[in-house]
Formats: C-alpha cells, sequence, structure tokens
C-alpha cells in the first residue's frame, strides 16, 4: 500500500521488517519483487543496489513470479529494462510512474 501511495522510503523499511523474519518463510519472491521496485523508485538507491536489483529479475523469473509484474517492476529501472530481462514491458511508452513523485493536475 506504501508503495501505491508513492511512500518509497517508509515502503522500504517495511520490507526491512520483513527481511528480518526470513528464515521462517516470510521472504517469497513477491516480497523479493517489491524489494526491487522500491530500489528502483528510491532516487537514494546506489548504482550497485540497483545492479543487484535488476540481476534479482533475472533469478525471480525462475521462480514464477508473473512475468508482466516483472517488466512493470524492470521498467523502474529504464525503459529498455524489460525487453534486456525478456518480459514485457508496461503498456504504453510512458515510464511506470514519476519515480513515487504525486502528480498535480
Amino acid at each position: 500500500m506504501m508503495l501505491a501511495n508513492g511512500d518509497i522510503e517508509n515502503a522500504g523499511a517495511a520490507l526491512q521488517l520483513v527481511y528480518k523474519d526470513e528464515k521462517n518463510g516470510s521472504v517469497t519472491p513477491e516480497v523479493e519483487l517489491l524489494a526491487c521496485e522500491v530500489t528502483g523508485r528510491s532516487p537514494s538507491s546506489s548504482k550497485e543496489g540497483k545492479a543487484d536489483a535488476i540481476k534479482k529479475h533475472e533469478e525471480l523469473k525462475g521462480k514464477g513470479v508473473d512475468p508482466a509484474q516483472i517488466g512493470r517492476v524492470a521498467a523502474f529501472f529504464g525503459p529498455d529494462v524489460p525487453e534486456q530481462l525478456g518480459v514485457p514491458a508496461p503498456e504504453g511508452d510512458a515510464p511506470p510512474d514519476d519515480h513515487g513523485k504525486k502528480k498535480h493536475h
């Protein structure tokens, strides 16, 4: 919900709590994809962190995560990333959103 509302930093903090319970099976492939989304949308993410998240997309393809969802998240890393990963890009030519910034009309 925090990601949907553009609250990237708090979403990242909430996911860190989930990762603390990793040994109990709380970190599913879907949680890993959410963590990738936080990395892709956060302006404070390092280049290394982003590169690691893109590699994680490859792993998630093999874990049965919906390719359309992988493509949606991959697009936060650049418009060509979904194609590089061999997954569908989001519909339309625009990026998925304005990297968490709310648009004013």
